[in-house]
């Protein structure tokens, strides 16, 4: 059998995580032979099994819908603390970005005379909008309390910081921004994360081979 049969049977059974039943799914969806196999990092795969679902059931509970992720900025940058803000969209905007026509790349964050705001960030204009088309690029309005305002404020004057959107996404239908306090990777910064990332790339690899009949 291939490799990425035996897999795939697995990444499935992540599934029936949600219906807390699956123990009994490893076993019944590829045999004896398959639930041998992982026997002996049992520990480790349930464990991450568990994670997966609580995560998986608390996406579900809040109601969140990711449509946007800013990737580059966990490259370029390390992550202090994160905050949730509201994103003021107008009416056409909205749509657009429920539709995921919307992206982070050169986004960033400023604060001034107590706003926050988020500039740079791209929505592409509805096409069915029957009103004036708003500038794709123009600066939004964040909506923060005063007292993370002025914390994001505080760590953005701090040498070497600065605030840069991660994630954009719908919770309980209102429109939100992850938003980060942020510290700039220096080049053998950005070199270790890359071994980091090839690291865990070849421990899946290794993992996934291992699993075999």
């Amino acid at each position: 059998m291939r490799q990425e049969a035996v897999w795939r049977p697995f990444l499935i059974g992540l599934q029936s995580i949600c219906k807390k039943d699956f123990k009994a799914y490893l076993g019944a969806v590829s045999g004896r032979a398959f639930a041998a196999a992982l026997r002996p990092r049992r520990r480790e795969v349930f464990g991450a099994c568990r994670e997966i679902c609580y995560d998986i059931a608390m996406t579900k509970k809040e109601g969140i819908l990711v449509v946007c992720t800013n990737r580059k900025a966990y490259h370029d940058y390390f992550i202090l603390e994160t905050f949730e803000a509201g994103l003021s969209l107008l009416g056409p905007e909205v749509k657009s970005v429920r539709q995921k026509e919307v992206s982070l790349e050169g986004a960033f964050v400023r604060v001034e005379n107590g706003q926050a705001d988020i500039l740079n960030m791209y929505v592409k204009p509805y096409k069915f909008n029957s009103l004036s088309e708003p500038d794709p690029t123009r600066a939004r309005r964040l909506l923060l309390n005063k007292r993370e305002i002025r914390k994001l404020h505080a760590g953005a004057e701090i040498k070497g910081q600065t605030l840069v959107p991660l994630e954009i996404y719908f919770k309980k239908g209102w429109a939100k921004v992850k938003v980060a306090l942020a510290k700039g990777k220096h080049l053998y910064d950005k070199r270790e994360s890359l071994k980091k990332k090839d690291l865990n790339r070849e421990m899946e690899k290794g993992f996934k081979n291992s699993i075999r009949f």
